[in-house]
């Protein structure tokens, strides 16, 4: 191993000492203009790209700000049968009689938001029931 060392290090120093032929100068140097002149576009390409960066950044912090606010306007459920729903309750449906639903008790919430959820299945399995008819009714047609 040493000595594979020594002959690398002497083949490197070797190869630092001695200096580049260049045989044809003009033409290296006209490869090299030519080269500078056809980067420049992509300098326009990364600057539509740091744009599109800085844009999409700001998106996403936009985003996990509405996210973040959200969260914090409806609490999630901490007890009770309903733990884990975060729901936005319309206010004509549910009144709250001026208080906030972040003021409400725990068992006033989940009264609330038992009645919603179940609002919310009935309208869904209304829809269910509304479309399997329809879809048997479309296939019942669609036989003959």
């Amino acid at each position: 191993m040493d000595k594979n060392n020594i002959t690398y290090d002497s083949l490197l120093d070797k190869l630092r000492k001695t200096e580049p032929v260049l045989y044809d100068a003009e033409a290296l140097t006209g490869n090299i203009m030519q080269r500078v002149e056809r980067s420049v576009p992509f300098r326009k390409k990364t600057r539509i790209m740091r744009i599109s960066a800085i844009l999409s950044g700001a998106a996403a912090s936009l985003l996990i700000g509405l996210l973040i606010y959200e969260t914090m306007k409806y609490p999630v459920m901490e007890t009770g049968k309903h733990s884990g729903y975060a729901v936005q309750l319309p206010v004509s449906k549910y009144p709250l009689a001026g208080k906030k639903i972040s003021d409400l008790k725990p068992r006033e919430k989940e009264k609330i938001i038992g009645k919603y959820i179940k609002c919310r299945e009935a309208q869904q399995a209304q829809k269910e029931r509304l479309y399997t008819s329809i879809v048997i009714k479309h296939k019942l047609t669609n036989d003959f």
